[in-house]
């Protein structure tokens, strides 16, 4: 039977899986990491880094707070330079603030 989280994490790639992914792997370059060491540091397969670097599948958050970690960069230097006006779907626009009558 197949794993419920796994699903869950790898629903709905989009292009913010894929840019994000993309960014990683020109971090873990420019700090002259290469994939095994990358994936021994963080615990996981040389595969899972591939599949995330790749935008394949959803990186889970847990392991993206330690890849920024072990790279020494900062969270926001994975999503510098993506697009301001890219639409994320209902998720990103909250709901408007109740109207209150006076």
């Amino acid at each position: 039977m197949p794993d419920s989280t796994d699903d869950l994490a790898n629903r709905s790639i989009s292009f913010v899986d894929r840019w994000i992914g993309s960014r990683l792997q020109c971090r873990r370059l420019q700090a002259g990491m290469n994939l095994t060491a990358f994936a021994a540091a963080l615990g996981v397969s040389i595969d899972d880094v591939e599949r995330w670097e790749a935008g394949l599948i959803r990186i889970p958050s847990k392991a993206l707070l330690e890849c920024v970690s072990i790279l020494h960069i900062h969270l926001i230097d994975l999503f510098g330079g993506m697009p301001e006006n890219l639409s994320l779907g209902p998720v990103d626009k909250p709901d408007p603030a109740p109207q209150t009558s006076e």
